[in-house]
């Protein structure tokens, strides 16, 4: 009853039709009168007028759109640099507008802006104050191959608008304390570690600085899977949480005290204020602020409900998350924090405390859980990520990160000591960045492996899988036959050859049968991937004597213009 008033008060187009539903429910209350039911209703119904109100009240004008306006905001995230149609290169970044004229349209709300450039890109940076010219464009509201509109992603980040930045007048640097720190942990990073590659690597993972990394670098991740490492979200927060916590329980342990009764109030608001500072240091994205109310959310179930299971506490904050932002439910990143975030607590808060062996545990479940859920939602799978999620993430974000905050940390009291730290860790990363290297060299096609694959696979699946159906005569006399027929043919027109190229974040299948070719490609995410047709797979396609592509599957972006072209002009 409630989650149907909540989200149904949401879906309502006007006031009026707010109060027809809210008095067809309070007559349901009245012929069901007990006391939950009501209550119930009553909190859903306050929800979804709170979220009804917001709505109206940020809801933009009509004629706001596609004109020029001057706005002074604020960036409350850092700038992406982005590559468009035709090399053209742009910066994408969340915008707080303050202040705008006309004043109805925008100040108050929150929009995402992209500002194209050519040379050397605007030095823009979260916490920046903004004063320029934007044009505002509506969320777009189209269904496209199965995906959900624009503007459900935008209602799901609290986005009112998209916009292009026409003209930049001037930037201030951020003048607050946090804007200040984030500078000198900045320079700390870049002063101490002399690896340029190394520098960027860091500067994105202790500082969830995205704009640092260059596209080389995206590139060399995305061939090992490991973008996520990179970019702060639900997994880090947790980590820290856990971190705090141990670190809040060492006291306890050394000295054994007679009276110590576990993590209190004292230990929540120490973890939540740390936790919290490292959320805002870092961005403050929609995933890590999703982790630490989950994680707060279960500390504090635990300490005012003692006995409440750790899966009780992960339904309980989803269910917060869901009410505070009904339409972030709609979006699979919601699902990827609530499940990544929720394995972690009920891998941790109710397990004995095992050092190693829980970590090894920990890890091994996160990484099975990811790839499970990419596959889901994204319908992505790569073997490289797998194992590079089983061995090289954990290293950075069980060592490189604890050690990297750490040596940041210390900065702040003794500038030489973190420095000493923060040297020795990029030391590492580097030596591990070599080995890396050194293991594989990767072309424009990523990792190349060839099988043929026979008919006779298929068919002898096919057997077993009737062997529990069919009668035992029959199923023996066809398994008599089978070697007959299979030994009769021959191995060159009966197997299919399977050649898979693994990019690490996707992965093309090619399947060859006499010439018959069908090309399949689960591409990468909007920003995160690129297509086969940017893979040198057409040169080598062509060097393969392949002139003729039957079918094509090509997931990620055909529709795109830039796409198509290639592939028209190579096969047309």
């Amino acid at each position: 009853m409630y989650c149907l008033t909540c989200i149904s008060a949401l879906l309502l187009p006007s006031a009026t039709a707010l109060g027809i539903f809210a008095a067809v429910v309070g007559s349901i209350v009245l012929v069901f009168p007990q006391g939950r039911i009501m209550v119930a209703v009553l909190c859903a119904l306050l929800v979804g007028s709170a979220h009804f109100y917001h709505h109206e009240a940020t809801r933009i004008p009509p004629g706001c759109f596609d004109t020029a306006l001057e706005v002074a905001g604020v960036i409350v995230s850092f700038p992406q640099r982005r590559e468009g149609v035709g090399e053209s290169h742009y910066l994408s970044f969340d915008l707080n507008i303050r202040e705008s004229i006309p004043r109805e349209c925008g100040a108050g709300i929150k929009i995402r802006a992209y500002a194209h450039y050519e040379g050397e890109a605007p030095a823009l940076k979260i916490g920046d104050s903004f004063i320029g010219q934007v044009r505002l464009r509506p969320p777009g509201s189209l269904w496209n191959r199965g995906n959900l509109p624009s503007n459900v992603y935008a209602l799901a980040n609290k986005t009112s608008a998209s916009a292009s930045v026409a003209d930049i007048r001037s930037i201030e640097p951020g003048s607050s304390h946090l804007a200040q720190l984030r500078h000198r942990l900045s320079q700390s990073i870049t002063y101490f570690v002399k690896y340029a590659e190394v520098e960027r690597l860091l500067q994105g993972l202790l500082l969830g600085r995205q704009e640092a990394l260059h596209p080389e670098d995206w590139l060399f991740l995305r061939e090992y899977g490991i973008v996520h490492v990179l970019v702060v979200s639900g997994v880090h927060v947790s980590l820290v949480v856990l971190w705090m916590q141990n670190l809040l329980k060492l006291p306890r342990r050394l000295f054994l005290l007679r009276d110590d009764t576990g993590s209190g109030w004292l230990d929540l608001a120490t973890i939540s204020l740390v936790a919290s500072g490292y959320v805002l240091l870092t961005g403050a994205s929609l995933p890590a602020q999703r982790a630490l109310l989950m994680m707060g959310t279960a500390y504090f179930m635990r300490i005012v409900f003692w006995r409440v299971s750790s899966l009780s506490s992960v339904v309980a904050a989803a269910a917060v998350l869901v009410t505070i932002n009904p339409w972030s439910a709609l979006t699979p990143g919601f699902w990827l924090s609530v499940v990544l975030t929720g394995v972690i607590i009920v891998e941790t808060i109710d397990a004995p405390p095992r050092p190693i062996l829980g970590w090894l545990r920990l890890t091994c479940v996160l990484t099975v859980t990811s790839s499970l859920l990419t596959v889901f939602f994204f319908h992505q799978f790569s073997t490289a990520a797998l194992v590079s999620n089983l061995l090289i993430a954990p290293f950075f974000t069980v060592v490189v990160l604890p050690v990297g905050l750490l040596g940041l940390a210390i900065t702040e009291a003794h500038f030489e000591l973190g420095g000493w730290l923060l040297t020795g860790i990029a030391a590492l990363v580097n030596e591990l960045l070599s080995m890396m290297l050194a293991a594989t060299t990767i072309s424009g096609l990523g990792r190349l492996e060839s099988v043929y694959v026979h008919s006779g696979i298929i068919l002898y699946l096919a057997v077993a899988a009737m062997a529990g159906t069919l009668p035992k005569k029959l199923s023996t006399l066809i398994i008599l036959l089978l070697p007959c027929s299979i030994s009769g043919s021959n191995h060159l027109t009966n197997a299919a050859e399977m050649v898979v190229s693994d990019v690490g974040q996707g992965t093309m299948v090619l399947f060859s049968s006499d010439d018959h070719y069908l090309l399949y490609d689960t591409g990468g995410l909007i920003g995160s991937g690129v297509s086969i047709a940017e893979r040198e797979v057409i040169p080598w396609l062509k060097s393969r004597g392949i002139s003729e592509i039957d079918l094509l599957v090509e997931r990620l972006a055909l529709w795109v213009g830039s796409y198509l072209s290639q592939w028209l002009s190579a096969y047309l």
